[in-house]
């Protein structure tokens, strides 16, 4: 009789093993699922947050010429090119100057250094401005991250 009630107690036992193996496995399964739906989730934000990023740095940057072309409208890009083709034409000149054994009318020495000092402004302005963009750019990455 008792081996019998023993017997018993050990099919019962068995019987709750397997139950809470299943109910394990399941839960496994479950957080499994959990699991990659989050990782899924998390890649979407990221991506999300990096659009977002590159979206707000575009419009500072955006905001930031259209103020430098408001304050400094001769930064052009025609007026570059401009520039450019009068530099050219000028160099052009002093060569010519040059291979003729000539000594370059002193005007054209005076425009060129009027015009390094110019496009040497020209430079320290986009430089500061650079600098500007940088220091948002950092700020707003501080701020969403």
């Amino acid at each position: 009789m008792l081996s019998r009630l023993v017997g018993a107690a050990n099919r019962a036992d068995i019987r709750c093993l397997v139950a809470l193996e299943e109910e394990n496995a399941a839960l496994k399964d479950k957080i499994e699922r959990q699991q990659e739906k989050l990782h899924e989730l998390t890649m979407e934000r990221d991506a999300s947050l990096r659009q977002l990023s590159a979206q707000v740095a575009l419009s500072a940057q955006v905001a930031e010429l259209s103020r430098g072309q408001a304050s400094a409208p001769d930064t052009s890009e025609t007026n570059l090119e401009a520039e450019i083709e009068a530099l050219a034409a000028r160099d052009e000149r002093l060569a010519r100057f040059t291979r003729a054994g000539r000594k370059p009318p002193s005007n054209a020495r005076s425009t060129s250094s009027a015009t390094r000092q110019t496009l040497s402004q020209r430079l320290d302005d986009m430089i500061a401005m650079l600098n500007v963009v940088q220091a948002e750019c950092n700020a707003l990455e501080q701020a969403l991250g």
